[in-house]
């Protein structure tokens, strides 16, 4: 029982090594049973091939099931450091982000053209150019 128990460890320290294993295993295993389904046949049936098809999904499906459950601690470290990286793109790039979307409403809209006199809060003008990136 102590010699299961080391394995399991080092199994489970060295997961690359563990992941190789079971992609291997999965694909042995789905091998010898797409080959009994197939027999020794020249064309498959309906059956055979419904068979064949609902084989390699379900392997398939275990096979990101067990790679899932295995790498779960890393799959949400590296989910948590994009949401990271994300949410500082987005505060970095706030400003530029709100003069696109307030370009995109203005155009969308065209609440003013060049020529026309505007008011905002106390100050007044007249509207001499439009840019991407200033009013």
């Amino acid at each position: 029982m102590e010699k299961v128990q080391v394995v399991v460890d080092f199994l489970l320290e060295h997961k690359l090594v563990f992941t190789a294993i079971i992609l291997i295993v999965i694909a042995i295993v789905r091998r010898i049973i797409l080959s009994l389904i197939r027999g020794d046949v020249n064309f498959v049936s309906e059956d055979q091939r419904k068979w064949m098809s609902q084989t390699k999904n379900t392997s398939f499906l275990v096979a990101i099931l067990l790679l899932f459950i295995l790498w779960q601690s890393e799959i949400s470290e590296f989910a948590l450091s994009v949401t990271a990286i994300a949410v500082a793109i987005v505060v970095a790039s706030k400003e530029i982000i709100l003069c696109f979307t307030g370009s995109i409403q203005r155009a969308s809209s065209r609440s003013f053209r060049i020529g026309d006199w505007i008011e905002v809060g106390k100050l007044c003008g007249e509207v001499i150019e439009h840019n991407m990136m200033r009013l």
